[in-house]
Parts: C-alpha cells; structure tokens; sequence
C-alpha cells in the first residue's frame, strides 16, 4: 500500500461527517480523499477518484484497523496483506468476546 493510500484510509477513520451551507455536505471519502490527494483539481473527481480507492480491499481492510482503535490496535503494526488485517482484527474481537463472557459468568 502507498503512503497516500495509507493516509487516505487513515483521514477516512478520523474525518467526521459535517453538515455544509444548506443542508449540502461532502461525503466523508470525498474530504479524506482531498486530504491525502491535494492535487485534485475538483470535488467531483476527488469524490469519483474515492469512490474507486473504497473498491479496493487493501483500504477497507485499513479502513478497519483504524477503526479498531478500541481493540487494542494501537500498539500493534498493521499487518500488511489485507486478508491478515481482517484475520487479525478476527481474532481481536474473538479475544474481546471471550473476556467479556468470562466477566460476566464471574458475577
């Protein structure tokens, strides 16, 4: 993965949809898009250009992991092919589920 396909995801897990003048607002791929690529020339092909990067299983699978902050991610570096982020992140959550059942059995 680039850097600029790493910063994309990235912005894409922290940019927080806002409501524009009038009701109109950017999609949230659009404005991570225009954070990581600011050579883009216009909104439009910033949003068309996002829209192909989000076909890519490499950024969801990034999309995910920084999602995942409250898994515990955050001391770990992000494995590189996209089938071992989401393997990963799989046994992450398997983790969480089998400590949260055990808290609850014990009360």
């Amino acid at each position: 993965m680039s850097s600029r396909h790493w910063r994309f995801a990235l912005e894409l897990a922290s940019v927080r949809p806002t409501r524009g003048c009038f009701g109109f607002s950017l999609s949230t791929a659009t404005r991570a898009y225009v954070i990581a690529f600011p050579q883009a020339r216009s909104w439009a092909g910033a949003a068309a250009s996002a829209s192909r990067l989000l076909k890519k299983l490499i950024i969801r699978a990034a999309k995910h992991w920084f999602f995942s902050t409250n898994l515990g991610t955050y001391n770990e570096e992000m494995p590189k092919p996209p089938i071992a982020i989401l393997t990963r992140l799989a046994e992450l959550r398997a983790q969480q589920e089998r400590t949260r059942w055990t808290r609850i059995d014990r009360d």
